[in-house]
């Protein structure tokens, strides 16, 4: 490998360098994180995201997950109340 190879930037299918990075940070999220961070983006841009990062033609990719980060968020909020009816029910049953 010559010196000049070394310091050109690193290319995924013709992608630039800082594509690549947005990719690899996004890849490292939880789909909880990713629905956090894109909770206002609507199906459309989510989808052209997917394809510039090389995820397919108008692939669902991103907003697939985003919507599994929604479900796990509602998933947990009904676990955590589910839990406080049952600590309520507890307490009430130790107060008679």
């Amino acid at each position: 490998m010559k010196v000049t190879e070394i310091n050109k930037p690193i290319k995924e299918r013709g992608m630039p360098s800082s594509i690549i990075k947005h990719k690899q940070k996004l890849a490292m999220m939880t789909d909880k994180e990713l629905a956090d961070r894109f909770k206002d983006a609507d199906e459309d841009k989510l989808r052209r995201m997917a394809w510039g990062h090389g995820y397919g033609k108008m692939s669902s990719h991103y907003w697939d997950r985003v919507q599994a980060g929604k479900k796990d968020d509602h998933r947990e909020i009904s676990r955590i109340m589910k839990y406080e009816s049952k600590l309520a029910n507890m307490l009430n049953q130790r107060l008679k």
